[in-house]
C-alpha cells in the first residue's frame, strides 16, 4: 500500500508601507464594463416540457434612464454532436438594464423538442453590444447545458444516511483510512435543483485531519441515471500538479428508481488530475461511496 503524500499550504501576507495610489473606479461616469457573471449553467428540462432561467449579467456604471444590452449565439463548428438545435431554445436577444441598477439578467427557456436522456447539449452565448456609448464588453462566452429531467418526489433520497466507502488510495498519515467516510451518517438534502441531492463529508478522515473538508457531494439524478453532478477539489495534493479532484466515472454508471431510494452507490474517479500520479499511480478508477437510509 502506498500512502505518501504532501499537504502544501500558501499564505500570502501583504504589508503596505508609506502612501500608495489607490485605483478607484467611476461608477457614474467611466466606462461600463459589461459581463455574464458566471461562464455556464444547466437548464434542466422536465421530460416533455420547458423551462426558464435567469443568467445574471452586471454592468459597472449606474445610469438614471434605462438601457439595453444585446445577446447572440456563437455558432459552433458544424458536426458538433452535443450543440444545442435553436427548436431546443428560446430567449429575446435585446436585454434591458433598468434605471439606477448595476445587475440584469438574461431569461433563457430551454425546451424538450429531441433532447434525449442523457444529452448534455451545449448553447453558446456572447454580448454582442449595447445601446448607449462608453461602453467595454467582456468577450468571455457563457455556456448553457441544456439537460433533460425527469420528475423527482421531494422526498427521494432525502434524509439521515450512514455513508459508507472503500479504503483510499492516499492517506497522509496513521492507518489507511476510509476514502470518504465508513459507517458515518450523513444529512442529505435537496440541492440547488430538484434533482440533485447533496451531503458533506470529509476526504481520507481521520488522516488527513484539517486538510481535508468537508466538501460538498452533489448528485445528480437524471431520468434513471445517478451520477456525481459537480468536482470535488480537494485542498490536499501530492505534487504542485493540483489539487485531488473526484469526479464522476462514466463508465460505471448507477442506475436509480424513484420507488426505492434505501440505498445507492455512486461511482467515481479518485484525483482525476494525477495530483499523485508519481507516488502512488492516480487516477484511480475503483473509488465509490454508498448511502443506506436509516
Amino acid at each position: 500500500m502506498k500512502k505518501y503524500i504532501y499537504i502544501i499550504i500558501i499564505a500570502i501576507f501583504t504589508t503596505n508601507c508609506g502612501e500608495q495610489d489607490v485605483a478607484r473606479y467611476d461608477a457614474e461616469n467611466g466606462t461600463t464594463l459589461i459581463k455574464f457573471e458566471s461562464v455556464s449553467s444547466n437548464v434542466e428540462v422536465v421530460i416533455d416540457s420547458e423551462v426558464s432561467i435567469e443568467i445574471p449579467i452586471s454592468v459597472s456604471t449606474y445610469s438614471e434612464t434605462e438601457r439595453s444590452i444585446n445577446i447572440g449565439v456563437v455558432a459552433l463548428p458544424d458536426g458538433t454532436e452535443d450543440a444545442a438545435q435553436p427548436e431546443q431554445y428560446s430567449f429575446n436577444e435585446t436585454v434591458i438594464i433598468p434605471a439606477n441598477t448595476l445587475h440584469t439578467s438574461l431569461v433563457l427557456t430551454g425546451i424538450d423538442e429531441g433532447i434525449e436522456s442523457g444529452d448534455r447539449l451545449r448553447l453558446q452565448l456572447r454580448i454582442t453590444g449595447a445601446n448607449f456609448d462608453n461602453v467595454s464588453i467582456v468577450e468571455d462566452i457563457h455556456t448553457a447545458n441544456l439537460i433533460q429531467i425527469c420528475p423527482i418526489p421531494e422526498d427521494y433520497l432525502v434524509g439521515t444516511y450512514v455513508l459508507t466507502s472503500p479504503g483510499a488510495n492516499i492517506w497522509c498519515s496513521g492507518g489507511r483510512p476510509s476514502f470518504i467516510g465508513n459507517g458515518v451518517e450523513v444529512e442529505v438534502s435537496i440541492g440547488d435543483s430538484p434533482t440533485q441531492r447533496v451531503f458533506q463529508a470529509k476526504y481520507s478522515p481521520g488522516s488527513c485531519e484539517g486538510f481535508n473538508g468537508p466538501y460538498d457531494f452533489v448528485i445528480s439524478l437524471a431520468c434513471g441515471r445517478a451520477t456525481l453532478a459537480l468536482p470535488v477539489n480537494t485542498t490536499v495534493r501530492c505534487s504542485p500538479v493540483a489539487n485531488i479532484t473526484i469526479v464522476d466515472d462514466p463508465d460505471r454508471v448507477t442506475n436509480y428508481t424513484t420507488n426505492d431510494d434505501s440505498q445507492i452507490t455512486i461511482n467515481v474517479i479518485d484525483d482525476i488530475n494525477g495530483s499523485c500520479t508519481a507516488c502512488c499511480g492516480a487516477p484511480f478508477t475503483n473509488q465509490s461511496f454508498t448511502l443506506t437510509k436509516l
